[in-house]
C-alpha cells in the first residue's frame, strides 16, 4: 500500500508544481485495488526533490503527515518520527 501512495504522490508532483494551489484544489483521489486513497495537501521538496510532504486519506481516515520519500521508498511520519518502507507485494 504504501509504495503505491509514494506513486500517486510522484505522479501527482506535476499537478502541485503546476503552479496549482492546493489549497484551492479539491483532494485528488485514486481508486488502488480495493483502497481509495485521497491527497488532502501535498508540498515537494525543493532540496530533496524526491520527498514529497503530504496529508493523505485512506479508506475515509485523515492520516498524520508524512514525507513521502520515493527514492528510497520510505515513509516518516512528522510527529513520531516513525520510519516505515514503502511496500507493496509484486513490487521490490
Amino acid at each position: 500500500m504504501g509504495y503505491a501512495i509514494c506513486v500517486v504522490l510522484c505522479l501527482t508532483g506535476f499537478v502541485a508544481g503546476s503552479g496549482m494551489s492546493t489549497a484551492q484544489a479539491t483532494p485528488l483521489c485514486r481508486q488502488l485495488g480495493e483502497q481509495q486513497i485521497c491527497i488532502l495537501d501535498i508540498k515537494r521538496s525543493a532540496k530533496n526533490y524526491w520527498e514529497y510532504r503530504a496529508v493523505v486519506k485512506i479508506d475515509g481516515k485523515r492520516q498524520p503527515m508524512a514525507v513521502y520519500n520515493c527514492r528510497d521508498r520510505i515513509r516518516t511520519v512528522k510527529k513520531t518520527g516513525k520510519v516505515v518502507p514503502l511496500k507493496v507485494e509484486g513490487h521490490k
